[in-house]
């Protein structure tokens, strides 16, 4: 039975926020101290490693054997994301269930060890497993996610029929929801879903509108934002997903099944661009491709996976990334044999480590003073 809250003030961060701000303290405190030490004109050293993308990454991890221990058996991998404070990734599959793998403790992204794909076995086991019951749509963490503060560690749902889901990523269970209804009072599911970067509200995309619930009240209180104008301009169709410019701009951008990609303000919904031109998918070669944002050119590319890569995300801060694939594949009419004898490198779940090097920086402070 799931868990409502209507009326109840709820926050998945509670006391967070003082302590992050205390972080911040102090995070200035050393840095004033610092400056107070070089002051003297003492030589400073700032060691800085960039990530190599013109040399193939080597696969640390691999996972494939517990995604076909499913009874569904045409079970495939939908996506994966880290986790914000990279101790752990989340993946979703076809088999209505999300698997987190958390990141052994010793591993620090540098070790010279790769996996080789062929044992048969996975590195190992998922640490918590979500059945949703109904396929995933969409997925999402909590902004200011850490694990060392259990309270933070949470990640919402979107699902087939059902309201979105607040899950507890330590025990799997579920901690709230967020329940939309349609003309005719009955709950109808988002399709994309994603945390402003603040974390106090959920973004979540539906058909011509956007509805944006407050974190801190589960229920059925939202704010509800059409994406069409009384004019009948603006973006149409389903809004199929959901992305906050990382840099607290203020601004998210939605993308629609009309092939259109909307730029809006965050405060007001306020429609500042719309974008066509979006033809479709890019590839379904298994590769990963690398492009250079100042110049737009392809930089290099890498074999991911055998069959379609549809998720790929960097580590917040280690040298490493993590990969999915997989897609649906249809029996033929004279096929008896239910198993698709898929390889250990199709419908599995990869972790990369990057090439980087090292570079030193000397800086040097004096005391004398400054003139304009």
């Amino acid at each position: 039975m799931e868990e409502e809250r209507d009326g109840e003030s709820y926050s998945p961060d509670g006391e967070e926020a003082t302590l992050r701000l205390n972080g911040t303290d102090t995070v200035i405190e050393e840095a004033t101290e610092t400056e107070a030490q070089s002051s003297s004109g003492e030589h400073h050293y700032s060691y800085w490693s960039s990530v190599r993308f013109d040399v193939p990454p080597q696969r640390s991890y691999h996972f494939s054997a517990q995604f076909r221990d499913s009874p569904y058996s045409n079970n495939f991998l939908k996506g994966v994301k880290w986790s914000p404070d990279g101790s752990c990734f989340l993946s979703s599959s076809e088999d209505n269930k999300l698997r987190l793998f958390s990141l052994p403790d010793y591993y620090d992204g540098c070790d010279p060890s790769a996996y080789s794909v062929g044992s048969g076995t996975d590195s190992y086991g998922a640490s918590v497993v979500v059945d949703e019951g109904e396929p995933i749509y969409d997925f999402s963490w909590y902004p200011y996610m850490s694990s060392s503060e259990p309270v933070s560690c949470v990640f919402a749902t979107t699902t087939r029929d059902h309201p979105i889901h607040l899950w507890d990523a330590t025990s799997g269970t579920l901690r709230c929801t967020y329940r939309a209804y349609d003309s005719v009072d009955e709950i109808t599911a988002a399709i994309s879903v994603a945390f402003n970067p603040d974390g106090t509200k959920i973004f979540a995309g539906y058909n011509k509108c956007i509805r944006v619930f407050n974190v801190h009240r589960p229920g059925r209180d939202f704010k509800q934002h059409s994406t069409l104008k009384g004019n009948k301009e603006g973006q149409t169709g389903i809004i199929s997903a959901i992305a906050f410019s990382p840099s607290h701009t203020g601004m998210l951008a939605t993308g629609s099944f009309s092939q259109t990609t909307a730029i809006y303000r965050e405060d007001n919904m306020e429609l500042l661009y719309l974008l066509h031109g979006q033809e479709g998918g890019i590839t379904h070669d298994g590769l990963v491709h690398i492009y250079d944002l100042q110049t737009g050119q392809w930089v290099s590319g890498f074999q991911a996976a055998s069959d379609t890569v549809n998720g790929f995300s960097f580590h917040p801060f280690l040298p490493m990334a993590v990969s999915s694939s997989g897609h649906r594949r249809f029996q033929a009419p004279d096929e008896e044999d239910d198993n698709f004898h898929l390889s250990e490198n199709e419908n599995c779940v990869s972790v990369w480590r990057l090439s980087c090097d090292s570079s030193t920086v000397e800086t040097e402070h004096n005391n004398e003073p400054e003139h304009a």
